[in-house]
Formats: structure tokens, sequence, C-alpha cells
């Protein structure tokens, strides 16, 4: 888990970006730099970028999507796995 000393924000995932000015944390470097005009200068995610704030995340609409669906098939994977040797004998 990462986090910042000044803002005490944590997140989990090493593509993430959080801006030292603004404290927001992004899903990606795009995100970041597409909020930053100008050194410690931050546009509002929401009002100019159309972004979305998830559980402490900005980013935009289709890469909370794109998540979604990646989280979706994962999830049913795991759902539809082969029994084990340990599922057998409980």
């Amino acid at each position: 888990m990462y986090s910042c000393p000044e803002c005490k924000s944590n997140w989990q995932s090493v593509t993430n970006a959080h801006c030292s000015v603004c404290h927001r944390t992004f899903r990606n470097i795009s995100g970041f730099d597409q909020h930053r005009i100008v050194e410690d200068t931050c546009l509002d995610p929401i009002q100019y970028l159309g972004m979305l704030d998830i559980d402490g995340i900005w980013a935009t609409p289709q890469s909370h999507r794109q998540r979604m669906s990646l989280q979706a098939r994962a999830d049913r994977a795991r759902d539809a796995r082969l029994p084990t040797i340990e599922d057998e004998n409980c």
C-alpha cells in the first residue's frame, strides 16, 4: 500500500498517481497529466475533465468501466475454478 505523508491518503496500485499539490489520486499517469495544466496548478477533475471519484481514485468513466469489466471477468474465473483436493476433503 502506498500513502501520502501530508494528506494521509492511501492507494494500492503502483500505476496510480498522487498529486502533491491538490492531493487527489488518479487511476494512472495519463489522468494525472490531464489535470495538471502547468506546474503547481490543477484542474478540477469533475468540472474540466469529466472524471469520477470512485473510492478515492479519480479516472474517466471509460477507465472505471474497463476496470469493472476486468474485475467481473476475474470474479467469474475465480467462481468457475475447478475443485481442488482441499475442496474434496472438506
